[in-house]
């Protein structure tokens, strides 16, 4: 899962178990139907690497970048 956010995400433990508890599969089985895997879900934590990312110094992606894309495509300027 990522999480993409402005700050450090900060999601109690029972918001996660709630959201969790709303996911099923197309039989009706609750996704997290065991309880360790609940359990594990739940209290699992989201590290802040945004400061990690920024210092790679990533290039942003834009329109005047995608060139290859811009070409499949089959729109040319």
């Amino acid at each position: 899962m990522v999480l993409a956010e402005d700050s450090a995400p900060n999601v109690s433990t029972a918001t996660k178990a709630a959201n969790l508890k709303q996911f099923f599969y197309a039989d009706g089985k609750p996704v997290f139907a065991d309880k360790a895997l609940f359990q594990k879900a739940i209290g699992m934590t989201y590290p802040n690497v945004r400061d990690e990312i920024l210092q790679k110094k990533l290039i942003i992606i834009t329109d005047d970048n995608m060139a290859t894309e811009f070409k499949k495509s089959g729109h040319h300027p």
